[in-house]
């Protein structure tokens, strides 16, 4: 047989064994002993993760340019691993990153449709919704603003609003007391700001408790806000004014943490205990009013027409 033709009939046989060899498991171990060729290696990389990795093997112990380029070839399969791990990890953090939008969704509490939140109970005006007690007698229960919402309530009526009205879980409240005897049996505010107008006589005869981290409440007619006026724990800043006669019969306290400011200028306003804390307060006590003293423990002071009884 002729040199050529022997040549040929080991390169097929060769090639049969290596085309068999190449669905073996054995195949694995052969190709990573490092003495595959760079066919070899090529189909190793062409076949499973361990082909891959036999192929690395490969790689790193041989010497000769052939298994050299099989290494070349393995580390093109270790890139072609590496940008499916980063896919995987693009498509993982996807998915995280939209369970936390979803999440976050939920967490920021998206803002209450006011018109939904308000129906049944008033009507909703520039996103407010605005509860209507003008006429004598009306909101004989208590009034309760819808949670989330901003919200404010006309008690305009002769005795309206005679339950009282809850504000605690609005928004933002706005509560006007400007019928006769109007706003009894308590009022309740919180959110961003709370204003409450206590604007007749004898309105709001019972307390009235603010959360907010605005506190604003007006006393400026006779007899009006008969209760304790509360600022309590959790408000940020509070006004109030009790500049009317009589005004504030039960005393002012205040618990907010950044600033205070209590005026009791009317004649006789503030007969009860005055007292403040916090970071700032200051109080104005007119004639004849604050008659039971101011006692003022926040940072900073300033007490006028009367001494502070807690002077440090």
């Amino acid at each position: 047989m002729s040199l050529s033709k022997r040549s040929s009939t080991r390169a097929l046989v060769v090639l049969g064994f290596l085309l068999a060899a190449c669905g073996s498991p054995a195949s694995q171990n052969f190709f990573g002993s490092g003495a595959s060729t760079g066919a070899g290696a090529t189909t190793a990389q062409a076949g499973t993760n361990n082909g891959v990795s036999g192929g690395a093997q490969g790689g790193a112990f041989g010497q000769g340019g052939s298994v050299a380029q099989a290494g070349s070839t393995a580390q093109a399969g270790s890139l072609g691993q590496a940008g499916a791990g980063q896919a995987g990890s693009t498509a993982q953090g996807g998915s995280a990153a939209g369970g936390t939008s979803s999440q976050g969704g939920a967490g920021g509490s998206p803002p209450v449709d006011c018109a939904t939140a308000c129906a049944g109970l008033g009507t909703c005006q520039a996103d407010v919704c605005v509860i209507d007690c003008t006429m004598p007698g009306t909101c004989a229960t208590q009034v309760k603003c819808p949670p989330g919402a901003a919200c404010r309530v006309i008690c305009g009526g002769q005795s309206s609003c005679a339950s009282g009205v809850d504000c605690s879980q609005a928004s933002s409240c706005n509560i006007q007391c400007t019928g006769p005897s109007s706003c009894l049996n308590g009022l309740q505010c919180g959110g961003s700001s709370c204003t409450i107008d206590c604007a007749t006589e004898a309105a709001c005869n019972t307390q009235i408790t603010c959360s907010a981290q605005a506190c604003t409440v007006h006393c400026n007619s006779k007899q009006a806000c008969s209760s304790k006026v509360l600022c309590a724990e959790g408000s940020g800043t509070c006004d109030v004014e009790c500049n009317a006669e009589s005004a504030c019969g039960s005393g002012v306290e205040s618990d907010a943490a950044t600033k205070t400011t209590i005026q009791c200028s009317g004649m006789g306003a503030c007969p009860a205990p005055v007292s403040c804390k916090g970071g700032d307060c200051g109080v104005d006590c007119g004639d004849n009013s604050c008659l039971s003293g101011v006692c003022c423990n926040a940072a900073s002071c300033s007490v006028q027409g009367k001494p502070n009884m807690c002077q440090q």
